[in-house]
C-alpha cells in the first residue's frame, strides 16, 4: 500500500482542525442553549470530545471561541429568517412577522443574552448583534413597504424607526424576560403595537 504524500497527510489534519473547531463551537452553543451563563473551555471540552489541549491550540483565545460561535448562530438565524413578502393582505403579514419574530426569538434567547452581555468587550461580537439588527429592521420595512409608502413623507422615516422598535429583540425580551410574559401574550402584544404603527 502506497504511503500517503505529505499533502495528504496535511489535507488530512485541515480536515481533523475543521471537524474539531466545528464540535467545539456546536458545544459551545448547545451549552448555552441550556442555560449555562458563560461556558468554559473545560466544559466545551468535555461536551466536544475535543481535548482541552486542543480546543487553546484551535482557538487563540475564549474571544476567539464567542466570535466563531456567534457567527455560526447568525448563520442559523438567516435561515429561520427569511424575507416575508410584501403581499397579500396586512393582517397575514403582521402574523407571519410577528411569528416569525416569536421563532427566531425564543430559539436564540439565551445565546443572546450571552452575546449582549459580553459585546461590550467583543468588537466581533457587538458587530454581530449589529448585523441581526440591521437584518431586522430593512426586513420589516420591506414587508409594510405598502403601507410606509402610503405615509406622508415625514412620518414614513418615524414610523419605520418605530417598526423596528416593535419587532426588536430589545422587546421581544423585555415582554418575556422582563414582564414574563408568556410566549403568547408577547406575540398578542407585539401584534398590537405593530397593527397600531401601520393602520
Amino acid at each position: 500500500m502506497a504511503s500517503a504524500t505529505e499533502e495528504e497527510v496535511a489535507d488530512g489534519r485541515t480536515l481533523r482542525r475543521l471537524r474539531n473547531e466545528q464540535k467545539a463551537v456546536d458545544a459551545f452553543l448547545e451549552l448555552l442553549n441550556e442555560g449555562h451563563g458563560r461556558p468554559t473551555a473545560q466544559q466545551v471540552a468535555e461536551r466536544s470530545g475535543v481535548s482541552l489541549r486542543s480546543i487553546f491550540r484551535l482557538f487563540d483565545d475564549v474571544d476567539t471561541l464567542n466570535a466563531a460561535a456567534i457567527a455560526q448562530q447568525s448563520e442559523r438565524i438567516a435561515q429561520l429568517q427569511p424575507q416575508i413578502p410584501a403581499t397579500g393582505p396586512v393582517a397575514g403579514r403582521i402574523d407571519a412577522v410577528v411569528d416569525q419574530m416569536a421563532t427566531v426569538y425564543e430559539t436564540i434567547a439565551n445565546v443572546r443574552r450571552f452575546a449582549v452581555h459580553i459585546a461590550m468587550t467583543s468588537p466581533a461580537i457587538a458587530k454581530g448583534i449589529g448585523r441581526h439588527g440591521r437584518l431586522t429592521r430593512l426586513q420589516v420595512r420591506e414587508t409594510f413597504a405598502p403601507e410606509l409608502a402610503a405615509l406622508p413623507a415625514t412620518d414614513r422615516t418615524e414610523v419605520g424607526d418605530a417598526l423596528a422598535a416593535a419587532t426588536s429583540w430589545e422587546t421581544w425580551d423585555g415582554l418575556r424576560a422582563g414582564q414574563r410574559q408568556s410566549v403568547t401574550a408577547a406575540k398578542r402584544v407585539v401584534r398590537r403595537l405593530i397593527a397600531g404603527l401601520i393602520a
